[in-house]
């Protein structure tokens, strides 16, 4: 079979404070495809995200989940990080600086780490 002819399938969903604070937004998702490739049957992410985190305005972000990507025939699960903080320059420019790591399954000291900086402008 060919091994990009597969069909994937998701549930997510997310819960928002009422109110900005010490309680993050949270998005959980859970994902399989099929036929399954992997050594894992589903993939799995969850996001929290803080809304004016250390200033009015500005957003910061956590997630992680799982790298089904990455795995080979190890016992290992790899994993995907990344942390990101929205800062809100004016009403229409926010500039987000991100760092991210995606574990190698079996390969210690081998994950790939990045950065970027988005800008987004609205009008």
């Amino acid at each position: 079979t060919d091994s990009n002819d597969y069909d994937a399938f998701a549930l997510s969903g997310a819960w928002t404070p009422s109110e900005a604070g010490v309680l993050p937004s949270i998005s959980a998702g859970l994902g399989t495809k099929s036929p399954d490739e992997g050594d894992d049957e589903f993939t799995w992410t969850v996001g929290l995200q803080w809304t004016d985190a250390f200033a009015v305005g500005n957003t910061l972000g956590f997630g992680l989940g799982s790298a089904e990507a990455w795995i080979d025939d190890s016992d290992d699960e790899p994993m995907a990080y990344e942390v990101w903080y929205q800062v809100a320059v004016s009403d229409n420019i926010t500039v987000t600086p991100s760092v991210f790591v995606i574990q190698r399954d079996g390969e210690q000291n081998n994950d790939y780490t990045g950065a970027l900086v988005k800008t987004t402008f609205a009008f």
